[in-house]
Formats: structure tokens, sequence, C-alpha cells
């Protein structure tokens, strides 16, 4: 089962790229399982994060400007799991623009805070936060109860 689910999830991974599909699944799992599927994807192990806000396991992928973190939080402030995705590669924004809006997910807010361009989309009870700076992006996504 596991072997199907790294399949599946290789599949359309292009580049270290994550997907929105992608990290919705990496979503639904443990830190075992999201640390398993992101090795499987080429990234390796960053640093642990344990913190009274915050807990989880952070992987990276590259080097420079093609630098990719991603993070799985069991625990992030009040949400369940999260997901977190930095990239500095910005070209990635319209694929990611694009499958938000396939897939669903509405525009609730977009604003300018502290130097960052700040977009939130949602669809039911998911949720998608992403954060531009100059040359890098961080995409958050959760799932509330």
């Amino acid at each position: 089962m596991l072997a199907v689910v790294v399949l599946s999830l290789l599949s359309t991974i292009t580049y270290g790229q994550f997907s929105i599909k992608e990290i919705i699944s990496l979503s639904e799992g443990d830190t075992e399982k999201f640390e398993i599927n992101t090795m499987s994807a080429g990234y390796i192990f960053y640093e642990l994060l344990d913190e009274d806000c915050c807990e989880g396991i952070r992987m990276t992928k590259g080097n420079g400007a093609q630098t990719r973190y991603i993070t799985y939080y069991s625990k992030f402030f009040d949400d369940l799991s999260h997901i977190n995705y930095q990239t500095g590669v910005v070209s990635e924004m319209s694929k990611i623009y694009k499958e938000l809006g396939d897939l669903g997910f509405e525009l609730t807010n977009r604003e300018e805070s502290e130097g960052n361009y700040v977009k939130d989309y949602s669809r039911d009870k998911e949720y998608v936060s992403i954060y531009i700076k100059n040359d890098w992006i961080v995409l958050g996504y959760y799932k509330s109860n």
C-alpha cells in the first residue's frame, strides 16, 4: 500500500516541486509517511522542530536559488497538522495558482503585510496561505476539523 502511495505521489512531482494535491496527500499521513514520501522525491532531512507552538520535521532539496523546504507540522498552533512548502523558484507560482483554481480553492484575501504579498485561499474546511517576498515563496496548507 505504501509503495502505491509513493508511486502516485512521485508521478507528478517535477524537479522537487510539490503540487497542491501532493501537499494535501502529505498532510493526511503522519511524520513517518511524510519523511518516506519526501525522501522518495529526493529530499533529505534538514531539522526537527520542537517548540511550544510547533512540532514537526523539515526536509530540504537543492541549493542556492533552487533550494526547497517542505515541513510537516504534527502540531502547529491550534491546527492538528500543517504542511509548509518553501521555494525560491518563483516560476512555480503560475502552476500553483492554476492548480488551486482547478481544485476549487477560492481566493479569500489578498494584502500586503510587512513587505510580503499575502494570498489566502479556501475550499470547504481546507486553507492555503501564500506569502511572497521578492524571490521567496512560502505556502502553508491546513485542514480544520
